[in-house]
């Protein structure tokens, strides 16, 4: 009867190990799920600045240095409207390589937080 209790006991620590392996992979991977080809529209990263409340690490990740950031404060006075101003400027410096895939990244950072505004925006939903 031992020896079964103890094999019980390895088959829960390597069930529980291989979980927390698919979580670390899943946190270092993300885009194992399916992200969207191509670049988010104005009408998406309008929207997605009215949902994002610190928008500022996202700007970062998105490589504004910090005089940027500040200018985009100075120059718009609702926090909605200074996000879209940086999500905007974003896209235009960057074009093509403006993509779902570097915004899903920028929001699924662990500064930012926003896993959950990056796979409503930026992944296929089936």
């Amino acid at each position: 009867m031992p020896s079964f209790i103890v094999c019980s006991l390895s088959l829960f620590s390597f069930i529980s190990l291989l979980y927390e392996l698919s979580l670390k992979l899943y946190e270092r991977f993300p885009l194992l799920i399916s992200v969207k080809e191509g670049c988010p529209t104005y009408d998406e990263l309008e929207e997605l600045s009215r949902k994002i409340e610190f928008w500022k690490p996202l700007g970062r990740r998105l490589k504004f240095t910090d005089a940027e950031l500040t200018a985009f404060h100075k120059d718009n006075v609702e926090w909605s409207e200074t996000a879209y101003a940086m999500l905007k400027a974003w896209k235009e410096r960057e074009g093509s390589a403006g993509s779902y895939c570097v915004l899903y990244e920028a929001l699924c950072h662990r500064f930012v937080g926003k896993r959950d505004l990056a796979e409503e925006l930026c992944c296929y939903h089936g």
